[in-house]
């Protein structure tokens, strides 16, 4: 260092020309070791810091997680040894990832320090899964980059976790459960409006059907068909709401056609009735009372009995029957 060379200078020209040999073959020792040991200080050593010594545990937010999703993950750290870690990069390792890949946070513009015993949660980190990664389950590891120690000389070390697991599931289950609350939806509304329009009832009952299947074949992880049959179901709903919408408009022409045709038949009903009684009042026998040339030997009497009995039977207050034996048992009194 130049500052080490200038103390040096200074210290070679107070000594006198006289000294022996030997004297300067010391110094050259004491130079060249002071050498070596600066060294040492101003390098630093990488080492790996024991498993042991730090332990971490991760939290996953909003699980589960499927194919081409994103993930939330946060880590807790805890430093098991008796020094002070200073950590510049973290991250995590997944075996969908290529060899040495990691992804994380790049802290060296702003290292985290971590005490003897003490502990960090780092801020969550937002991971992405590959659509094309296998479903099941996929081991991955945390990976720490840091230095030991609360001044120099630090030590650099570098940390692997222990193994983990993350369970990821086929991207088709997402979309059935997204599609699932829409379709239940869907057949709510529609029940709840009372279709009156047969095909959007057939329809409506096509896709309750559709639904029924497609529960059934999500329960055995047939993702694929469930969602096929799911997507019908949707389909079918749409086109009953389509079938209802115009049955309606329809309807305001053919109700009022309806009350057309019933008020006609009503005033058609009523002339028929008046026609018929007329027809049955008309066709009563007309009873006619033939009076002879006798009838003026008849006493005024008689008239008036007959006249009286004629009378009963036009006001329907006797019967034809009833009217002829009366007249006859007058006539017999002559």
């Amino acid at each position: 260092m130049k500052l080490g060379k200038n103390i040096y200078d200074q210290r070679w020209h107070s000594v006198s020309s006289e000294i022996s040999s030997l004297k300067s073959r010391t110094l050259l020792v004491v130079a060249v070791f002071l050498s070596i040991f600066s060294s040492m200080i101003f390098s630093g050593v990488v080492s790996a810091l024991e498993q042991d010594e730090a332990s971490a545990n991760v939290y996953w937010a909003n699980q589960p997680y499927f194919q081409g999703s994103n993930a939330t993950a946060s880590i807790y750290f805890h430093n098991n040894s008796t020094g002070q870690l200073t950590i510049y990069y973290v991250g995590f390792h997944f075996d969908w990832m290529a060899k040495d890949a990691f992804i994380g946070f790049d802290l060296s513009g702003n290292p985290v320090n971590v005490t003897a015993n003490g502990s960090h949660t780092f801020n969550p980190m937002l991971i992405r899964i590959p659509a094309n990664v296998s479903v099941g389950s996929h081991n991955y590891f945390i990976g720490m980059d840091g230095y030991q120690g609360a001044s120099y000389p630090y030590e650099n070390f570098e940390w692997d976790s222990q193994y983990f697991s993350l369970e990821v599931l086929d991207s088709s289950m997402s979309t059935f459960n997204t599609l699932k609350v829409q379709v239940n939806n869907k057949i709510s509304d529609a029940i709840n409006a009372t279709y009156k329009s047969p095909e959007a009832q057939s329809l409506l009952s096509q896709a309750q059907q559709e639904r029924t299947d497609a529960f059934a074949l999500a329960e055995a992880e047939q993702w694929t068909e469930a969602l096929s049959k799911l997507q019908l179901a949707s389909d079918h709903l749409d086109e009953a709401q389509a079938k209802e919408a115009a049955f309606e408009e329809m309807g305001i022409p053919q109700n009022l056609l309806l009350l057309i045709i019933g008020a006609a038949v009503v005033v058609v009903v009523v002339i028929l009735l008046i026609v018929f009684t007329l027809r049955k009042n008309r066709g009563k026998p007309k009873v006619e009372t033939k009076i002879t040339a006798k009838s003026d030997k008849i006493g005024e009497d008689i008239v008036a009995r007959l006249e009286n009995l004629k009378g009963l039977f036009d006001k329907n207050l006797i019967t034809k029957e009833e009217y002829e034996k009366r007249k006859n048992e007058i006539l017999a009194q002559v």
